[in-house]
Formats: C-alpha cells, sequence, structure tokens
C-alpha cells in the first residue's frame, strides 16, 4: 500500500517520493495494546520532513510503542458479575427441583436450559454490539420498537420487584437464624422485621444508588466464593446423611414424566436468569483481548469475542453448581424436601452457618444487580415520554430508587413462602425476558436481511415492472429499515428466522406450563 507524499523541495523538477507500508499489527504488551506500524520511504529529501528517511529509520520495537490503557471491566470480574446476576433465590430450590423432575431429569433441564439461556446471552450481547445499546430496554426499543420496550419496562419492574421481594425474604430469615446463633432467641440480631429493615434501609438502598454495574465487581466476586462454599457443605451434607442409610439411592427416582416435571421446569428457568443484566455487562466489557477462555473467530469482534467467553465461563460454573445442590440435596432428602435448601443444614453447625452467611452475602449483592435493569428500563421509559436527561437523573432516578427499596422492604417484612414465588415469575416474566425477546430480535434480524438482499437484486431490475409491483416495494423497503416493527412477522428464510420461532415458542410453552401447575400441581 503507497501513497504519494508532500511535493520536492521549491525549484527542484524531482518526482514527489512514495512512503510505502510493510505491515501493520496490532501489539498486546502488559495491560494494554496499540498498533504498530512500518513504512519506508523512497524519494527525494523533502524540504520539511515528513518521516524519518531510510537511513536513520528502524523499525520500531514493542517498547517503543506508547500503549493503551487496558479499558473497561476484565472478563474475570464480568463472569463473578453474570453468575452473581442469577445465582440467588433459584439455588436454594434446586433441590426441590430435583425431587420434582427426578435426579436424571433435573441433571437434564439444568443441562438443556442452560445451554439455551448461554444462547440467548449471546443473542442479547450480538444485537446489543449491532445496534450499539448499554441496556436490555434500550435494546428492546432498537429492535422491536417503541410500543415493545414500554411494555417490557413495566414488566421488567414488576419482574424485578418481585425477585427482590424474595431476596429480602431470604436475607431475613438467614441472618435471623444467625443472630440467633450468635447472640440467643429473643434478641435484636434473631428479629427477622428488624434485620430486614436495617438491612434494606442502611445496606440496600446505598448499593442501589450505584449507577454501574462494574461497581459491584468486588461484592460480585464474594458472592461467587460464597456460592462455592455453600455447594461444598450441601454436598457434604448430602453425601452424610446418605451414607447414614443402609441404601444410599433408597427413594431416589431418575426421572418423572408428569407434571411434577412441569412443575420443576420454571424454577429451573429462574435459577439460570441474568439477562436483564447482559447488556450492561457486555457494554462495561473490555474491547481488548482478555484470553480468558480459548474463544476464537475471525468474523466477531474482540469484545465479543471475550463476552462469548464470559458467557460459557458463568454458565458453566453456574450449571455445574446448580446440579451438585440439586443432586445433594434430592439424594439426602428423597422423600420430602423444602424448597429452600438451607433448612436441610443443620443450626448447630459452624461450618452450615457460614453457608448461610454466604447465602446472605450472595442474595445482598444480588439485590442491586436486579434493581440496575429496572431503573434503567424506568429511565428509558421516561425518556419516551420526553422528560428531559437533566431531569431524568436528578428526579426520576433517585425517586425510583427509594420508591423501590423502600416498598420492597416493606412488603417483605409479610412474606414467607419462596417456592410458590420462584415457580411463578420463573415461568412467566423471567420466560418473557429470557426467551421471547431474544426470538423476536432474531426474527427481526431476519427479516431485516431478506428483506435487504431482495431490494438489493431488484435494484438491477426496472422497479416498475409489473413484477416489482407484485413484490410490494414500499413494504420490502420499510422491513428493510425497521424489520418487524413496520412489516410485522413475515417469513424469513434462514436460521435465525427459525431459530426466533423455536425460542418463541418455547417462552409460550413455559408460561401456559407454569399457569397450569399453578392451579393443578
Amino acid at each position: 500500500m503507497s501513497r504519494a507524499e508532500a511535493g520536492p523541495p521549491q525549484g527542484t523538477p524531482q518526482q514527489p517520493g512514495l512512503i510505502t507500508e510493510h505491515e501493520r499489527r496490532e501489539v498486546v504488551s502488559g495491560n494494554g495494546r496499540a498498533f504498530l506500524v512500518v513504512e519506508s520511504y523512497t524519494g527525494p529529501e523533502p524540504s520539511v520532513p515528513q518521516s524519518p528517511t531510510p537511513s536513520h529509520s528502524k523499525a520500531p520495537s514493542e517498547d517503543d510503542v506508547q500503549t493503551v490503557p487496558f479499558t473497561g471491566q476484565r472478563s474475570l470480574l464480568s463472569v463473578a458479575t453474570l453468575c452473581n446476576s442469577a445465582i440467588g433465590a433459584g439455588v436454594l430450590s434446586m433441590p426441590f427441583a430435583f425431587y420434582q423432575a427426578g435426579a436424571l431429569g433435573g441433571v437434564l433441564m439444568c443441562l438443556v436450559i442452560g445451554a439455551a439461556e448461554g444462547f440467548t446471552l449471546y443473542v442479547l450481547s450480538k444485537m446489543a454490539e449491532r445496534y450499539n445499546c448499554s441496556s436490555y430496554a434500550s435494546l428492546v426499543r432498537a429492535t422491536l420498537g417503541k410500543k415493545t420496550a414500554t411494555f417490557l419496562a413495566i414488566l421488567m419492574n414488576i419482574y424485578m420487584w418481585g425477585a427482590c421481594n424474595a431476596y429480602l425474604v431470604i436475607v431475613g430469615d438467614v441472618f435471623s437464624i444467625l443472630g440467633e446463633y450468635v447472640a440467643g432467641p429473643g434478641s435484636l440480631l434473631a428479629n427477622r422485621h428488624v434485620i430486614i429493615g436495617t438491612l434494606g434501609v442502611f445496606l440496600m438502598l446505598p448499593l442501589c444508588f450505584m449507577r454501574r454495574l462494574g461497581a459491584l465487581s468486588a461484592l460480585s466476586s464474594i458472592a461467587v466464593l460464597g456460592f462455592l462454599y455453600t455447594t461444598a457443605c450441601i454436598l457434604y451434607q448430602g453425601y452424610t446423611v446418605a451414607m447414614s442409610r443402609e441404601d444410599p439411592w433408597e427413594g431416589v427416582e431418575l426421572l418423572h414424566l408428569d407434571l411434577r416435571a412441569m412443575f420443576a421446569l420454571p424454577i429451573i428457568v429462574f435459577g439460570f436468569n441474568c439477562h436483564a443484566n447482559a447488556v450492561p455487562i457486555f457494554h462495561e466489557l473490555t474491547d481488548v483481548p482478555d484470553k480468558l477462555l480459548p474463544v476464537r473467530s475471525r468474523r466477531k469482534t474482540v469484545k465479543l469475542v471475550n463476552m462469548i467467553a464470559v458467557i460459557l465461563a458463568a454458565m458453566m460454573l453456574i450449571m455445574t453448581g446448580y446440579i451438585v445442590v440439586g443432586l445433594a440435596g434430592y439424594v439426602a432428602h428423597p422423600k420430602q424436601i423444602s424448597s429452600n435448601v438451607l433448612n436441610v443444614l443443620p443450626t448447630d453447625q459452624v461450618y452450615a452457618q457460614l453457608a448461610r452467611l454466604f447465602i446472605g452475602i450472595v442474595v445482598a449483592g444480588h439485590y442491586p444487580l436486579n434493581h440496575h435493569p429496572a431503573r434503567q428500563g424506568t429511565l428509558d421509559l421516561a425518556a419516551l415520554l420526553g422528560v428531559s436527561e437533566y431531569a431524568r437523573e436528578v428526579l426520576v432516578a433517585p425517586i425510583f430508587t427509594l420508591v423501590f427499596v423502600l416498598t420492597s422492604t416493606a412488603v417483605s417484612l409479610f412474606v414467607t413462602d419462596l417456592g410458590d414465588v420462584i415457580h411463578i415469575i420463573g415461568g412467566t416474566t423471567a420466560a418473557f425476558l429470557i426467551f421471547f425477546n431474544p426470538g423476536f430480535m432474531l426474527i427481526n434480524a431476519a427479516v431485516v436481511k431478506h428483506s435487504s438482499g431482495m431490494l438489493s437484486s431488484l435494484s438491477e431490475q426496472d422497479l416498475s415492472s409489473q413484477e416489482a409491483a407484485g413484490l410490494s416495494v414500499p413494504l420490502l423497503q420499510a422491513a428493510a429499515t425497521k424489520g418487524i416493527k413496520k412489516a410485522g412477522i413475515v417469513y424469513s428464510p434462514g436460521r435465525s428466522w427459525l431459530v426466533g420461532m423455536l425460542l418463541v415458542t418455547l417462552s409460550t410453552f413455559i408460561f401456559v406450563i407454569t399457569i397450569y401447575t399453578t392451579f393443578v400441581h
């Protein structure tokens, strides 16, 4: 590749010289990166040299290159944040889900649902990169339109608010048991109402005022360690109880093919849900090669490759922990088990109380992670209604956070049952966020791509001909620019359309099963 240099000095008839680029490559050194370009100059020496002449130049080394600082969230911390967005109330109900589905049925559900939700996390990340979105709600508005975004903002707030109620219930139950263990029954430390009220106002509220998920990365890392420790405790407890029986597998059933298994489906769906935070996590992720896992693709950007590694690492970690917890809890108590796995742990052992403490930390970190997308969805909705950016930041955001935290804290004082709540949330609003929206995004992408391709083929023909008129060129133009927002759901050959329809169908199936098993189970 060559380019003409500035003309020779005045008064000389020489031809202008050339700068020839020999090499261009990316250099990653330490915690930064730069682009190394090697060029050579041929021709007469200019009056004001634009680059060193070959006789005085040398190829720069990596030490000579000024590196670009490593910006964005590191992949490992993003794994912790994504894991903390998923683990929480869901892990407590895994043994109950395995009891409903059977040992093999529970494992198969975790593998299939975990893989499906990992794929939809990738879909959300890819679409967020394509449309340059920083929140789940803004991505829905860009792909599916304002009406869908408005509905989503309302639905997301309901889901997140309900989930945060469940987290505060867990916090109250866990720390009241710990308080009784430390200070004895009847003390303020064992009072569930005092614990929920105090932690809600003085811990959850300040955490929810943070604007970036990356600010919670340290807490997320602690929460993941707590999840691993609790998994080990439940595995130990399950092994101890099972081996105390003459037949350790007595009462354990492999597979249920009835409504019991269908009742477990929404619980497992809820357990892997971290999709509301996938877009902001991707937005904050570094675009410097991080090499968390050996994931490579020439057709994808560095940032998207990093996100694929984050998703794979997080899903494998969560899936392994859930299977271990579910099997250990179910094998230990195959006849009947509570929807809260903490109830199977002893109350007089230090290791069990540490597990409760870690679960409390996990849930405490999960609360602000659920509040973040709800607040962002509300801010996006306010923007759609014409509220200025200054008013959104100064008034809407803090008022929403105050109302969200204080009302969920108040309601949690009187709610104690978790099982049915997780079942209903997981099969309705969570399924909508996890499968329904990503499915429609894929359908929309297929419609845009197919319509654009048809318009390109028509550009070489007479658009005023009868054939072009029969193809409804205005409709194609609308579909190519606005997708299903203008053209509706039209068939578009390709894998994206088929996979999108499969995800929408799966979401609808989970919703119907959830409603049915809620009243029939």
